[in-house]
């Protein structure tokens, strides 16, 4: 508004005219009897979309190395150099992980509904790139472009900011439930899509993930609205005088000078950063996370484990669709029911019943591939292997931190503990990448095996020892500390 023309001052005023009027509509739907349910329909569609969408890349990894690179299938003496090329090749695509959170911020200055479209577009097009890809480095462009949209979840905030308060909590458990079980339908598409004959039939099970992401994102163009909480707050914006603008914006200078004085006295990476080295409990939770989560790559290598069992002729491709199938139903389960043991019996050892669970799942699962197990074992085995697996990352990388750290760094603490859980995910997949070159990739479950179970043993034996339990923690007494 400084220094502004009469042209430019008249295109403003049109812009915000148009998005007044927008917003006024949105507000209008939002009272709506029945916009809240067909609102939860499509962001539930949504999710589903995101899960698939981030599950897809590891479930097809086999069946495109071996298009991309000719081969003649997971036992080829060329796959694990294939292997190992492929993972060098989309290394570099985690980087792009470093903007994500200054890309999801933007959605507090331009509103939730852009973004949700963005990235539900963008999910379908990186799908539609990966179903398209002619050599390696357009595939390792797809997942760099999944890579991207995938981790910003504005549809839980979608549902977090529409839901009413005392619903939230249901919706947002429900949501996530059904997104996680839908995983399930990358078994469906398969069996219904993918030919062992035709080298390339991998692509087609990407069809109809493709067509509901493009269809739901342009459908939410024309028929999701901005969420009521931030309609109502751009609303009182627009509404406002340009003299009353200037004068709340040099209020919130004065405000925003203060804060970054208290900054300096309170949060920040940095001090995250000291805080967990030098805190004993935050530093050994760090120690035993970091180890723990070496044992977590096998999730990027399942179908390889699965294919080399086909090219052995243990299993029948009808066995892994029904696997395919089986197991996100397991993992939804074990995932539901975590949250209750974890409070029952405390963070430490529920983390070690998970253990159990996870150990006993991946030896079945590895064991069941190799020697051609009943398909419901391997898959109830797989289920139970991550289901366990995924329960302890969140209570050593989410719960216990923040149930140990002051509030005042709270956030800070957790959000770098993610970078770390990140970290030591490539560390992991670059240990099992190296170590197939030696062992051949028929041979990776069992290499799975003797890399993750010692990381998770390890990792669960310095939490039993050397982190005190935070079940119960006050949160205000270890602000006090």
């Amino acid at each position: 508004m400084r220094n502004e023309s009469v042209d430019a001052f008249s295109k403003r005023k049109l812009r915000e005219a148009a998005e007044l009027s927008k917003l006024e509509l949105a507000q209008r739907y939002h009272q709506g009897k029945y916009y809240l349910v067909f609102l939860v329909v499509v962001l539930t569609i949504i999710y589903i979309v995101d899960e698939i969408t981030s599950s897809m890349t590891s479930a097809m990894q086999p069946y495109a190395i071996i298009d991309l690179y000719k081969l003649t299938g997971v036992t080829d003496d060329n796959y694990a150099s294939s292997l190992a090329n492929l993972t060098a090749i989309m290394a570099p695509a985690m980087a792009i992980l470093v903007i994500s959170p200054f890309y999801k911020s933007l959605a507090d200055r331009y509103g939730r509904k852009l973004f949700l479209i963005l990235n539900t577009l963008g999910m379908g097009f990186g799908l539609f790139m990966a179903c398209i890809a002619p050599n390696p480095l357009i595939y390792a462009i797809a997942f760099m472009i999944i890579t991207f949209f995938t981790p910003n979840d504005v549809q839980v905030m979608y549902i977090i900011e529409c839901a009413p308060v005392k619903h939230r909590a249901k919706l947002c458990s429900i949501t996530k439930a059904i997104a996680l079980v839908s995983c399930s339908l990358i078994g469906v598409f398969r069996s219904w899509f993918y030919n062992p004959q035709i080298v390339t039939s991998w692509r087609y099970v990407y069809y109809i993930p493709i067509i509901i992401a493009l269809a739901v994102g342009v459908g939410a163009i024309f028929f999701v609205h901005e969420t009521p909480v931030y309609t109502t707050k751009r609303l009182e914006y627009l509404r406002k005088t340009d003299e009353q603008r200037k004068s709340e914006r040099f209020e919130k200078e004065l405000i925003e000078k203060e804060q970054k004085k208290k900054e300096k006295q309170s949060g920040g990476v940095r001090k995250a950063i000291k805080y967990i080295f030098t805190n004993k409990q935050t530093r050994n939770i760090t120690i035993a996370a970091v180890i723990f989560s070496a044992s977590t790559s096998v999730t990027n290598y399942y179908t390889t484990i699965l294919q080399a069992g086909v090219e052995t002729n243990v299993l029948t491709d009808a066995n892994l669709d029904f696997i395919y199938v089986l197991f996100p139903f397991v993992n939804g389960l074990i995932t539901f029911i975590g949250g209750f043991i974890n409070d029952y019996i405390g963070r430490k050892r529920s983390c070690l019943v998970f253990g159990g669970m996870a150990a006993i799942g991946l030896t079945i699962f590895v064991l069941g591939a190799r020697f051609g197990f009943s398909p419901i074992v391997i898959g109830c085995a797989y289920g139970l292997f991550i289901g366990g697996l995924w329960s302890i990352s969140d209570t050593l990388y989410l719960v216990m931190p923040a149930e140990s750290t002051p509030t005042n760094l709270r956030a800070s603490v957790m959000g770098f503990m993610s970078l770390l859980g990140a970290l030591g995910t490539v560390l992991s997949m670059v240990i099992v990448v190296v170590g197939q070159l030696f062992v051949g990739a028929a041979n990776l479950g069992i290499l799975c095996i003797c890399i993750c179970l010692p990381f998770m043993v390890l990792g669960l034996y310095l939490l039993m020892t050397r982190v005190q339990e935070t079940k119960g923690a006050d949160l205000t007494a270890i602000e006090a500390e």
